[in-house]
């Protein structure tokens, strides 16, 4: 199953396109970029209900026994007043994205004011001062940020006793909440959790201007402060979450997040996996939770002494690196289908940058190649592999890895985008056969 996005060259708009693949024996696919035709399924609305036109991006897909869900970010379009919003939208196929009978419905919705508190007390209309956010403003031509929801994740959290079920939603709205959206079993509606505030406490009161995210306060620097690129993954009642932030050092650190307990779903606790005072970069994670009893594995990308590596992190042991140099975008899966039974191995997929066209700024060079790794216990990796034919080191940049199991579980599989200028091609290749 494929989820990604097309772009209308034409007026820029962006929808969601879905598309089931048989892997052919060969062990290869590929599904070409041809812009005359149009996505195989697009799962995406055009316009929202008051008939404005919409542009999505950042799809999300978790599949569930015969459930898919698409969870994506939806925008209006630079043709519409108000285009700097952004919600979270999900749609769902409930015949393993046979067809996708039902329209997306908005989890996280933007929220614009169209008044703004001047002298004298009391709302008038936005003449004095400018905004298109929440609260008074604080000074009249003052510059607001618009209710932005970003990079959303989805996870199902099941009970065995009592039998039931929990649908989450995870968004980044900007300047800093991480929250959550959980939909009961039987219920339609969804209601919000701010994460960071059940882990931490209520975090600071931090400005949402435009001046606020250039020179923000220090005590708003940290797990929240433009918290973006999630990754989530749940077994049972156990549900991880984690993603990037502006740490105190004014780089990007990795933070987590954990719940464990189906009565109690505000209930979460936080921590850190990158280190927050290095002075480096740790960005882009990718998170897999499996096995009995659960392993929890996590993967990023960090600029340790100065060069771009993957870095990898089993449950509370020490990080270590696992890949070459300029290596970046990582994904990660366990083995789903054991042989023997207690098979443990982890996989990690990442794009690298073999041979730098610019020694100085390696990963400015487009020479990107994809490569994997394997661990029998998350802990010690062996050496790196590239793919092999026929899909081996290229010219085209391959980016954005993708490393999952077809659905039989017989197979192990890397998907990526690969291509130069505006046609990007989808392309996949089985490594292994577990």
């Amino acid at each position: 199953m494929l989820v990604w996005t097309e772009r209308n060259r034409g007026n820029g708009e962006r929808v969601v396109c879905y598309q089931r693949v048989t892997p052919p024996p060969g062990g290869s696919f590929e599904v070409p970029s041809d812009p005359t035709q149009p996505c195989p399924t697009q799962i995406s609305q055009p316009t929202d209900a008051e008939g404005r036109r919409l542009t999505a991006s950042q799809p999300f897909i978790f599949v569930g026994a015969n459930a898919v869900n698409v969870a994506y970010s939806v925008a209006r379009s630079v043709q519409e007043s108000g285009h700097g919003l952004a919600d979270i939208y999900l749609a769902a196929s409930i015949d393993g994205g046979a067809s996708w009978p039902q329209p997306p419905v908005r989890v996280a919705t933007s929220l614009v004011e169209t008044a703004c508190e001047a002298e004298p007390p009391g709302p008038t209309p936005c003449t004095s001062c400018t905004r298109t956010g929440l609260g008074p403003c604080d000074q009249p031509g003052e510059r607001e940020l618009q209710q932005v929801y970003l990079s959303p994740a989805s996870v199902l959290e099941v009970n065995q006793n009592p039998q039931a079920w929990r649908r989450w939603v995870f968004g980044m709205r900007l300047p800093s909440d991480v929250l959550g959206f959980r939909q009961e079993q039987g219920t339609g509606s969804w209601t919000e959790v701010k994460i960071l505030d059940e882990c931490n406490g209520i975090p600071p009161v931090c400005e949402k201007t435009l001046e606020s995210l250039e020179e923000p306060k220090a005590e708003c620097l940290g797990p929240w402060f433009f918290a973006q690129r999630p990754d989530a993954t749940a077994r049972g009642t156990r549900v991880h979450l984690a993603w990037q932030a502006e740490g105190t050092d004014r780089r990007w650190d990795v933070f987590e997040a954990e719940h464990t307990v189906f009565g109690t779903p505000t209930q979460w606790a936080c921590a850190n996996v990158s280190s927050l005072t290095d002075g480096l970069t740790g960005h882009l994670p990718a998170v897999s939770l499996d096995g009995n009893p659960q392993v929890l594995n996590r993967l990023w990308a960090d600029n340790n002494a100065g060069i771009w590596k993957v870095r990898a992190k089993k449950d509370l042991g020490s990080d270590v690196s696992i890949s070459g140099a300029n290596a970046f975008l990582p994904d990660i899966v366990r083995a789903t289908k054991a042989t023997p039974p207690q098979n443990t191995n982890v996989y990690a997929v990442y794009s690298r940058v073999v041979n730098p066209l610019d020694p100085v700024d390696p990963l400015a060079a487009r020479n990107y190649d994809i490569y994997w790794n394997k661990s029998q216990d998350g802990a010690l990796w062996e050496l790196e592999e590239p793919l092999e034919p026929p899909y081996p080191t290229s010219t085209a940049p391959s980016l954005f890895p993708s490393i999952t199991y077809d659905a039989q579980g017989d197979g192990l599989w890397i998907v990526w985008r690969e291509g130069d200028g505006p046609n990007w091609a989808i392309k996949g290749q089985k490594i292994l056969t577990p």
